[in-house]
């Protein structure tokens, strides 16, 4: 490694993490842009996909323009852009103003890892990667979570969604001043030897030689498509979190609904930490064996989810009939009770505190079967049978024969 490689590393990370901090509020503030202009869940998701289609355009031309003047000036170039489109955010009023302000607020976060790579690339050998890209690979997840606990802070404290639009640009430009004191100086770095030999250019390669060569490996191309994939899966989860937890759940408030998001994002610090350095065992161009665990592992959880989610969909759909079909059994008149039965006389089939006698030592105060057992009819939302309705009639014959006449 070259010099000062823990400084480095620590910047990177904590630089990165603050981009969460104008791009997890955006997300976070879906429950509350609801409330104040009745936005559908189209058009919500129109404010999501929008942006990630900007943020995937700018991967491709901030990573060029990161080989031009170095990954440094890069980060603090899209640091200051994600600030001014975050504040221009937080001023807008219309659907079209919010699309715009976050695909711009996107095209230049995406400059924010080209440039950690940039860094990390010709800054650390190749057989420190998994180890240092898993390290870094936490400033995302450390920077969601973070970033969703202070949103929720905001909106506990604050009314509103704009102050989300003013305190985290705040923060993040905070943070860009100290990766511009902290980052070492220096415009674009040569490659390593080992890099350039990886490569199969010479050192000090073009940008031409190094698309042409990439663009002939199978490898790049089986990245980028487990990167579209592993994104689409991902911001899935990270965009409509918080809004599942506050209208399916049915969170006390949007803070709590926002708060409880963010421990999704805490497993993958320690996935991140694990997978790195356990790809370092099997050394460059070998990691394949800890990605397709991983991926099969990742497989295996959504199918896992689907089926619980579809088991809690039926049990909703279950419990709310239960609720309308137990509406229905009132009890009946007194007319229709017999002679000598007291109209608040409680009836027999709801479970009342009765002295025994008024029922007579013959029979049981116990309730009946369908009333008492959660796996009964009742519980599954159907109405008694026929042998319940006969045990019904029963108790209430034998409490009006014992009533005094």
């Amino acid at each position: 490694m070259r010099e000062r490689p823990h400084v480095v590393l620590f910047t990177l990370v904590v630089g990165y993490a603050a981009f969460y901090l104008c791009r997890a509020n955006v997300e976070a503030a879906f429950p509350l842009l609801k409330q104040s202009f009745s936005f559908t869940k189209t058009q919500l998701g129109l404010l999501s996909s929008v942006p990630i289609a900007a943020y995937a355009l700018g991967k491709v031309l901030m990573g060029a323009l990161g080989d031009l003047i170095g990954g440094k000036r890069l980060i603090v170039l899209a640091i200051a852009g994600s600030v001014a489109a975050t504040f221009a955010f937080g001023a807008s009023g219309a659907l079209g103003a919010f699309i715009l302000c976050a695909s711009a607020n996107r095209f230049f976060q995406s400059g924010g890892w080209s440039g950690a790579v940039h860094v990390i690339s010709r800054r650390f050998e190749p057989r420190r990667h998994g180890l240092v890209m898993g390290i870094m690979s936490t400033s995302y997840e450390l920077g969601n979570v973070l970033a969703l606990l202070l949103c929720s802070a905001i909106t506990l404290r604050l009314r509103g969604w704009r102050p989300l639009f003013v305190v985290n640009p705040l923060l993040l430009a905070a943070v860009g001043l100290f990766v511009v004191l902290a980052l070492p100086a220096g415009g674009p770095l040569p490659a390593t030897p080992e890099a350039a030999a990886s490569l199969g250019v010479q050192d000090d390669p073009s940008l031409a030689d190094i698309v042409r060569s990439l663009a002939r490996k199978p490898a790049l191309w089986i990245a980028v498509a487990l990167s579209v994939l592993l994104t689409f899966l991902r911001i899935g989860f990270l965009t409509w979190t918080p809004m599942y937890l506050y209208e399916v759940s049915h969170a006390t408030d949007i803070s709590g609904s926002i708060a409880k998001a963010a421990f999704f994002s805490s497993a993958g610090v320690v996935a991140a930490l694990s997978t790195g350095a356990l790809s370092d065992r099997f050394g460059p161009g070998r990691r394949a064996p800890v990605m397709t665990g991983s991926l099969a592992v990742v497989v295996v959880l959504v199918l896992v989810l689907a089926h619980c989610s579809g088991r809690t969909r039926c049990s909703r759909a279950r419990w709310r009939w239960t609720s309308r079909a137990s509406a229905v059994r009132r009890p009946p008149p007194a007319s229709s009770m017999g002679r000598g039965t007291s109209a608040r006389a409680p009836p027999a089939w709801s479970w009342a505190s009765s002295p025994k006698s008024e029922v007579g030592p013959r029979h049981s105060t116990r309730p009946p079967r369908w009333h008492s057992s959660p796996r009964s009819s009742r519980a599954r939302g159907r109405l008694p049978s026929c042998d319940d309705e006969r045990r019904r009639r029963r108790l209430r014959d034998a409490r009006v024969s014992d009533s005094p006449r």
